[in-house]
């Protein structure tokens, strides 16, 4: 298994069993790409023309990140004119995905589209609800929430 990173950590990639490599290096090997990256400035369209083409053409790519991370456009043409063999999507520039979007119309064999769901789980929804009445009860006994959206409030 290869596997490209921002932040590397050789002795944990080591531990697991993976090879660190270069993106260009990622893209041309696998046959199967997966990206597992936050939306930022630098992240926004990674995976692109460039690096749709330098894909082989039986490789699938997997996105169950942001869908900004991809060039929506540049991947319905690397699907139209099978620069690459599929794409698997659970995330999308806009979601709901809107019934008009471009990706609906494209070969079905080809695409597999499903909503971006990951914690609708019994477990998943038990771990949300727990957070969220750990961090009620820390705010009411003084505690500053760690991941507050509106720090500013807390003063």
């Amino acid at each position: 298994m290869i596997a490209y990173t921002r932040t590397p950590r050789p002795d944990a990639a080591r531990e697991l069993g993976v090879e660190l490599v270069d993106l260009p290096m990622l893209l041309a090997e696998s046959d199967a790409v997966t990206l597992h990256v936050p939306l930022e400035s630098s992240t926004r369209h990674l995976i692109g023309e460039p690096e749709l083409r330098a894909m082989k053409s039986s490789a699938i790519l997997i996105n169950t990140a942001r869908g900004a991370v991809v060039n929506q456009e540049a991947m319905i043409r690397a699907i139209n004119e099978e620069w690459i063999a599929g794409v698997a999507l659970d995330v999308f520039d806009i979601e709901p995905l809107p019934e008009d979007n471009p990706l609906r119309a494209l070969d079905r064999t080809r695409v597999l589209m499903t909503p971006h769901s990951m914690s609708n789980t019994p477990a998943g929804r038990r771990g949300t609800q727990r957070e969220v009445v750990d961090k009620i009860l820390n705010a009411a006994n003084g505690t500053r929430p760690r991941t507050a959206v509106n720090p500013q409030a807390w003063a």
